[in-house]
């Protein structure tokens, strides 16, 4: 690259650089041209001078007035296929992929609210180690066994 195509402030820099080092080094040959190649090379490049790379993310930002026609699948293979992409691209954009490990939750039971029909109580759990999850469980009172709703409420910002 010519000189004079490089920047003003880049070629004060390399001047300055080349200065310093000739004074810690002493005017070397050596020293000389090192700092001479260092202002004077192009960096190197993976595409040619002005080619952008073919990236969605380099185009327009989307915005609600486009439209955007929904072509859906011919087959329940086509209906599988994208519902396994889209499984697939949630996953990845809430950084659930691959999926963490599995922990106990421990849960802890601090409060309990007692109403006519049911009790709501304090909870708390451990979702992920030194992350927790807190909220009210509200469970009914009736003497049936075996199982029954219950309703959790996550608290949180």
């Amino acid at each position: 690259m010519p000189v004079n195509q490089i920047p003003m402030k880049v070629r004060q820099f390399a001047s300055l650089w080349a200065a310093k080092f000739r004074a810690a080094r002493g005017a070397s040959a050596a020293g000389t041209l090192l700092a001479a190649s260092l202002h004077l090379s192009a960096a190197p490049r993976v595409l040619p001078a002005g080619e952008l790379p073919q990236d969605r993310r380099l185009a327009p930002p989307k915005d609600l007035n486009g439209t955007f026609p929904f072509v859906p699948p011919q087959s329940a293979a086509g209906w599988a296929t994208r519902a396994a992409a889209l499984r697939t691209q949630l996953l990845v954009s809430q950084g659930l992929w691959p999926m963490p490990e599995k922990t106990p939750l421990r849960p802890v039971i601090h409060g309990r609210i007692e109403r006519d029909d049911y009790t709501v109580e304090k909870v708390f759990l451990e979702t992920v180690p030194g992350y927790f999850l807190t909220g009210n469980l509200d469970r009914p009172k009736s003497a049936a066994t075996g199982k029954r709703h219950g309703v959790l409420s996550a608290h949180g910002n």
